[in-house]
């Protein structure tokens, strides 16, 4: 079907990316075990804990590593999913987290802070963008 096509379909829109093949970005492809081994040693540091937004966040940034490998890799609209969805809920769990433990707000302020950051990064997203590298 055209949606399953546009799914997989591949594209260099970036400047990193020199061709559609597997390894065209060696670098950015094998530096995201960086985030697999965080998570790891922030796993093991967690073990025993009852901190739940701490463990999502470990959670999350495993599959950042995931993600962006297999975006670096595939350059494909999925693979760029697996990329950009993880990394967007890192940012806005660490948010929550950094209003409910850093700054010491009510759940309910640090929901307000998050959703108004995110209301702010979806009209950015969403507005003109440079082209170009």
């Amino acid at each position: 079907t055209r949606a399953a096509m546009e799914w997989s379909q591949q594209f260099d829109s970036y400047c990193e990316r020199t061709d559609l093949t597997y390894w065209s970005e060696p670098v950015n492809a094998v530096t995201n075990a960086a985030f697999l081994l965080a998570a790891f040693i922030m796993w093991r540091r967690l073990r025993g804990e009852n901190l739940p937004i701490a463990t999502l966040l470990v959670v999350i940034l495993t599959a950042i590593g995931i993600g962006s490998y297999l975006f670096h890799t595939h350059a494909t609209v999925w693979a760029v999913t697996a990329d950009v969805v993880p990394l967007g809920l890192f940012i806005l769990l660490y948010l929550i987290a950094v209003g409910l433990h850093f700054l010491r707000w009510p759940l309910r302020a640090a929901l307000v802070l998050t959703a108004a950051f995110a209301r702010r990064l979806w009209r950015a997203r969403t507005g003109p963008r440079p082209g170009g590298c």
